[in-house]
């Protein structure tokens, strides 16, 4: 087994405590809940601007990872929770596409451009 270089490790704990800040903060819970709100979130923010379908969350989240009425349910969560927003699709009014909204992008952003985000609640974090 290959040793991580010591600046992949720098960046692997850059990343680490920058993640668990946001262990109680309400703006980005939602993110943090399971694996599949995590890759939902990711996979959405991947497709910004235009947006993602459920069909095609469904076809590229692995079956193993979750079932079809678990994704709608995230997805429907997410909604709930001001996380995401969903509109029809300008080429198939029947196509409802997911995007992150202003709020959400912008936690994103600061999660994984700047890695110093700062949480506004108070998260313990073991050294």
């Amino acid at each position: 087994m290959k040793m991580l270089k010591t600046e992949v490790k720098a960046e692997i704990q850059k990343l680490y405590r920058s993640s668990m800040g946001y262990c109680d903060d309400p703006d980005v819970k939602f993110m943090y809940q399971s694996r599949l709100h995590y890759l939902i979130t990711l996979a959405i923010a991947s497709k910004e601007p235009e947006g993602i379908s459920f069909e095609y969350l469904c076809a590229d989240l692995d079956r193993k990872i979750s079932s079809r009425s678990s994704i709608q349910n995230a997805l429907a969560a997410g909604l709930e929770e001001n996380f995401f927003t969903k509109s029809a699709s300008k080429n198939d009014k029947r196509v409802k596409l997911y995007k992150l909204t202003f709020h959400a992008e912008q936690h994103m952003i600061k999660l994984f451009e700047n890695r110093t985000y700062t949480p506004s609640t108070d998260c313990q974090i073991a050294n």
